[in-house]
């Protein structure tokens, strides 16, 4: 994949270069210990479900809960600890800085975010994010991670990179907490964008719907699906549906969960319903997807 975003970093040069054609997105079961490592590449992970343990080595080990925004360096050895028993599932990206001989930017990336001292050698970096501000990052790695997958370069580089600007402002800036609805953003897109951070953060939640976010924006629930459909083409059941099935898909590809818990985990309360919609949607069946895409269905399960 060809660079389009540089860094001049010290009078030199460097290109962006996402690793692989996806987002960092996985999920881990309880238990799994993966080995330390180490490569040249930058890592900015949010801990999006549940929480884990980071172990650098030289430093204390790092308690990361739920909505926990990481920075860690190239080059510094690491590996993640999951013990919580629902499993644990990250978003985020990892990517390299490489000059025109092909050599790795390994300098600490607070350098660049204004750090200075002691803060800028530290081998990472982290906050714990607010849920609207968690929120906000999802949606900027999911637009990321669609447009990594069709291989177009220039536009994916640039969605990218402002993944890459939107977690230095959330992890060193300030003025990403002015109000988005200023600066001329309508009041409609600013409602869809409240919309939106609230599926993104209520989805898996069985009783989630149309009724709860008109209680919650103390809004008609006409009017709310008026606008969203206005702005967006569609409807806000139709968002929630796919966001769930969009899920389920993160699921069925990363886990060896059951159907049944894997329905249950995205806020569908009947399975009949869930591998009808599953099914329009993607045109197989759930354990149809995962034989095609993602690991063996557990034991006894059938299609």
């Amino acid at each position: 994949m060809s660079a389009e975003i540089t860094l001049l970093w010290d009078g030199v040069p460097y290109h962006l270069l996402p690793e692989g054609v996806k987002g960092h997105h996985p999920v881990f079961p309880p238990g799994f210990v993966p080995s330390r490592h180490t490569h040249p590449a930058y890592h900015l992970i949010l801990v999006e479900r549940a929480c884990c343990t980071l172990r650098i080595t030289g430093c204390p080990p790092l308690l990361c809960r739920e909505n926990t925004l990481l920075l860690i360096n190239p080059n510094v050895e690491h590996r993640f600890v999951y013990t919580d028993p629902r499993g644990c599932m990250h978003s985020g990206l990892i990517w390299y800085f490489v000059d025109a001989a092909g050599r790795h930017l390994l300098r600490p990336l607070q350098e660049l975010g204004g750090r200075q001292g002691k803060e800028a050698r530290r081998p990472y970096a982290a906050v714990v994010l607010t849920p609207v501000q968690a929120s906000r990052f999802r949606l900027q790695q999911r637009e990321c991670e669609r447009f990594l997958s069709r291989q177009d370069p220039g536009v994916s580089s640039v969605k990218f990179f402002n993944l890459v600007t939107l977690g230095m402002e959330l992890l060193w800036g300030g003025h990403w907490q002015s109000d988005r609805a200023s600066g001329g953003e309508s009041s409609a897109g600013a409602l869809v964008d409240q919309i939106r951070m609230l599926i993104e953060m209520n989805f898996y939640y069985r009783h989630f719907d149309l009724r709860y976010l008109a209680e919650e924006l103390k809004l008609n629930a006409n009017y709310l699906n008026t606008v969203f459909s206005r702005e967006t083409g569609s409807g806000i059941a139709t968002a929630l549906r796919n966001r769930r099935l969009e899920y389920a898909r993160e699921l069925l590809k990363n886990t060896s969960h059951s159907v049944k818990y894997i329905y249950e985990q995205c806020g569908f309360s009947r399975q009949n319903y869930f591998a009808a919609a599953f099914r329009r949607e993607s045109g197989m069946t759930p354990l149809e997807y995962r034989r095609h895409f993602g690991n063996p269905a557990p034991d006894g399960e059938k299609s």
